[in-house]
């Protein structure tokens, strides 16, 4: 069985081993927080609606929206948490906004060609050549005919 290790555990170890451990070793569930959930409700809505571009000329921004909705549904029954100042309305709010702001300002002439996009990269060591395990993981938001690879980052500021 081959392991592999995704850039966000990398990160998480780089920043905090202790919090790698219970992520990614003891397994403890991080909990949903308002941040997660729009962070998981847009950067859904979009990949939605690039993947539907792949087939249109059109990116369906309405039903990206309606996407975006639904994931915040889903994220209320898998126990969001909200602040006292938030609600799952005001939550469909923002991510409707945030969503239908960045498809209106994509250019004409973005056509993508992949979308998440995994990869699978060994990791080398650089002075003997050995392939390292575990080999590195991701995927790849966006790849635009171009060659211009997108990553989507989200934040609630």
């Amino acid at each position: 069985m081959s392991r592999t290790l995704s850039i966000s555990a990398v990160k998480t170890a780089l920043t905090c081993m202790l919090q790698y451990r219970f992520r990614y070793v003891d397994r403890i569930a991080v909990p949903m927080t308002s941040a997660l959930a729009l962070g998981r409700a847009i950067h859904g809505a979009v990949e939605f609606a690039f993947r539907a571009a792949l087939e249109k000329t059109a990116l369906p921004v309405e039903a990206a929206r309606e996407a975006a909705h639904q994931d915040l549904d889903a994220c209320e029954a898998e126990g969001l948490r909200l602040k006292d100042n938030e609600s799952l309305d005001g939550l469909k709010d923002w991510a409707g906004r945030a969503v239908e702001t960045y498809l209106a300002a994509i250019p004409a002439d973005w056509r993508p060609v992949a979308v998440e996009e995994e990869f699978r990269v060994p990791l080398v060591h650089p002075a003997t050549g050995e392939c390292l395990e575990p080999a590195l993981t991701g995927k790849i938001a966006l790849i635009l005919a171009a060659g211009t690879v997108i990553a989507h980052k989200t934040t609630k500021r």
